[in-house]
């Protein structure tokens, strides 16, 4: 596999072209890991809400708070200490 990686202070946002011969597993791969680089999650903590990259969550926690109830508690890593412990 080849890199190229080309700067262009004019683009507003990243684009990444995909060459490759044929569609094959490992190109299906490589754009799965490129897509999940760019994920977000949403959470909750005091009423308030945030909004979390996928890269900084270290681990979910699922809470049973009722028999239909649940709640994932997100930790993540670098982060205001107000909301380093968790989301709801």
């Amino acid at each position: 596999m080849k890199i190229t990686i080309q700067e262009n202070e004019r683009l507003e946002e990243t684009e990444v072209i995909i060459h490759c011969r044929q569609t094959d597993d490992e190109t299906l791969r490589l754009v799965a890991a490129l897509r999940g680089l760019d994920r977000k999650l949403t959470g909750t903590k005091d009423g308030r809400t945030f909004v979390v990259e996928t890269v900084s969550v270290l681990y979910f926690v699922r809470r049973l708070l009722r028999k239909s109830e649940n709640s994932y508690w997100i930790y993540i890593s670098e982060c205001p200490q107000s909301i380093s412990r968790c989301f709801q």
